[in-house]
């Protein structure tokens, strides 16, 4: 009997140290899985850190990008400020004044063309062209700021012609809403020239009907008397 236990005693013994090798592999394997999470989490970590990092990046190039177009704008409008600046200097733009001054200078040259056309238009033919006197203005265009229209007041061929004529000048010259200085005295000229002429027009009606009358009164002085019947 000793003899089988010496025979089982080194078998059990044998058999248990294989048992303690697995069992120390499978502890090592344990171990090691227990081990993974930790470095799984470490990994998740340094992601997450990555990915702040790149969002950060990525809020600073969008920052950027908005930033970039803004100073744009602002180069462009001090860019077109110092255009419109040069162009003022150049005189291709007008300032606020000058402005100003061109809307003045339209509004004369209109007063002054239409003052003319009414002396031409009430004349009848015995008005000349119109001239002007002009100013360049801010802009380089030319405006009549002054005018002037010839009148014939010479008379016509006879008394009541000429009358008739001096009072169409005389209309002419008072056809505008503000007479000027002019106007006023080529007025007064056809005025005197027409009543002249008036005047003259009725003596030689008076003379014509006196002659008359005496070439008649004549007449009938030298017929010869004539018998009356008794």
């Amino acid at each position: 009997m000793n003899a089988v236990s010496d025979i089982r005693a080194p078998s059990v013994v044998e058999t248990e140290r294989p048992a303690s090798r697995l069992h120390s592999a499978r502890r090592e394997r344990a171990g090691s899985r227990q081990a993974e999470p930790a470095m799984t989490v470490s990994l998740s970590a340094d992601a997450l850190a990555a990915q702040a990092a790149d969002r950060e990046r990525e809020a600073e190039r969008g920052e950027l990008a908005a930033r970039l177009p803004r100073a744009q704008n602002r180069a462009d409008q001090a860019q077109r400020e110092a255009d419109e600046a040069m162009a003022v200097q150049s005189g291709e733009v007008l300032s606020p004044d000058e402005e100003w001054y061109v809307r003045d200078l339209q509004a004369r040259d209109a007063e002054v063309r239409n003052h003319e056309a009414a002396h031409v238009a009430a004349a009848a033919g015995h008005a000349g062209t119109p001239r002007y006197t002009t100013e360049v203005g801010p802009d380089g265009r030319q405006y009549a700021v002054g005018g002037s229209v010839s009148i014939d007041l010479s008379g016509a061929g006879s008394p009541e012609a000429t009358a008739d004529k001096m009072r169409t000048i005389k209309a002419a010259a008072s056809a505008v809403s503000t007479m000027s200085g002019a106007d006023m005295r080529v007025a007064s000229t056809a005025d005197r020239a027409m009543h002249k002429a008036q005047q003259q027009a009725h003596r030689k009606r008076a003379l014509r009907a006196y002659g008359n009358a005496s070439h008649l009164e004549n007449a009938q002085s030298s017929a010869p008397e004539s018998n009356h019947p008794m």
